[in-house]
């Protein structure tokens, strides 16, 4: 059993940006005639794992998978909220499959910290797991940007799209307009978003391999190299402004920690070598892509989803119900209030916290908070684990700020549970 548990979370993790779904039915569609992931029934293969590991988890771990740990008394809470929401919700039905992505995140969340507090999975398995499975994105990444369409992936997850499918994720750059790299997720941000826990996962092999090991330490060099290089043709400028965090962060850890400071001015110049590589091969790519332009819709887009997740807390402080902004902000005429009259505009509030203050009402974002605040308070920083399985959940965090894919979808909600998963195995 504990071998088997292993290795299926091994390849659970791998597996986290393979999308290969199978769709059921339109919960929405009264709204959404067609399948978006906000609004329909999928199977993924990756739940099937999921739900593996959780069964197994159970029997070999029985009472202890549920011991305490900080925020444990808060957690169920926080769930149990989750579930009495659907009572309230406008779709019922939506409102229940949505939660059980919930219960299933938390649930792994809570069987990944249980193998690795027990030893049955190391801190250096799930980084290498996360490792090649970000190396794998970027290749794909890669070719998807140099042929500008799909490489042929489907059975993966990979979207069928070239550069001028409509609704596509692109970039206008220099009158052209080019296909941003997808991987086998839904979106270039998601992607990006991976990817960018990939370069954390890197950088700890970098920091951790033994002395004698140059050729580990080269093969994270090059593969920390790829993974940027596709985190820049994603051209998510959050996934940009998060990676760049999480390397500084890196570095300024490394730098302060006398015993790791010569891997820290040796990963530093791993970092600026492939900057500047990157920078003068893709300089005509990065620069335009860059900056903010009033107007831009990506970003005003953003402004209003805000404002209607906003509204709809004042209108609403307890809550719409689990998985209901989107469908409670059409009821209300809020997207049309902004002007976003196209049924593709209809997306979920681009900002974490105000989408669970929307769905779950203000005592569910507290508790969220509170948990959040519980587990980063009882985490020993003096542990070189515990440093980078926290950057793996501050990065989620911070993309959360500006994107709904962390809580919502289903790729960024099991990275986000698997990260605070290992936030839970790691503390002392």
């Amino acid at each position: 059993m504990k071998t088997l548990l292993r290795w299926f979370t091994l390849l659970f993790i791998f597996a986290l940006p393979i999308g290969a779904k199978k769709f059921v039915v339109v919960l929405l569609p009264q709204f959404f005639e067609n399948a978006r992931e906000f609004s329909s029934l999928f199977i993924y293969g990756t739940d099937i794992i999921a739900v593996l590991i959780i069964v197994f988890a159970v029997i070999h771990f029985r009472r202890t998978l549920f011991e305490e740990f900080a925020g444990s008394k808060i957690l169920p809470i926080f769930v149990g909220l989750a579930a009495v929401s659907i009572v309230g919700a406008a779709n019922y039905s939506y409102a229940a499959y949505v939660f059980g992505g919930l219960l299933m995140g938390v649930l792994i969340a809570l069987a990944v910290g249980a193998m690795l507090r027990t030893d049955t999975i190391r801190f250096r398995d799930v980084a290498i797991a996360i490792g090649f499975s970000a190396f794998f994105q970027a290749v794909v990444a890669l070719l998807q940007f140099y042929y500008q369409k799909s490489i042929g992936l489907w059975f993966l997850g990979e979207s069928v799209i070239t550069a001028t499918t409509p609704g596509v994720a692109r970039v206008l750059i220099g009158g052209e307009r080019y296909l941003r790299s997808y991987g086998t997720l839904p979106h270039a941000n998601i992607l990006a978003g991976f990817l960018v826990l990939g370069i954390i996962a890197i950088a700890y092999l970098f920091f951790t391999s033994a002395p004698e090991k140059k050729f580990a330490r080269m093969v994270s060099a090059a593969g920390f190299f790829i993974i940027l290089f596709a985190l820049i043709l994603t051209f998510s400028r959050s996934g940009w402004i998060v990676g760049g965090g999480s390397v500084a962060a890196i570095l300024a850890y490394g730098i302060i920690r006398k015993e790791l400071r010569a891997r820290a001015f040796r990963f530093l110049g791993v970092a600026l070598i492939s900057l500047l590589i990157l920078a003068y091969s893709l300089g005509w790519a990065i620069v335009p892509r860059a900056g903010f332009v009033k107007g831009e819709a990506s970003v005003d887009h953003r402004i209003f989803y805000n404002e209607i997740g906003l509204s709809l807390l004042e209108r609403h402080p307890l809550g719409v119900g689990e998985g209901n902004q989107v469908l409670q902000a059409v009821r209300e005429g809020l997207y049309l209030s902004k002007g976003l009259n196209e049924v593709w505009l209809w997306q979920p509030v681009h900002n974490i916290y105000i989408l669970i203050a929307s769905e779950l009402g203000i005592p569910g974002l507290l508790l969220f908070l509170l948990f959040l605040f519980v587990l980063f308070k009882e985490m020993e920083f003096k542990r070189t684990q515990a440093v980078f399985a926290s950057l793996l959940v501050i990065s989620l965090l911070a993309f959360g700020l500006v994107d709904h894919f962390p809580w919502d979808l289903h790729a960024g909600r099991l990275m986000f549970w698997v990260a605070l998963g290992i936030m839970m195995g790691e503390q002392v």
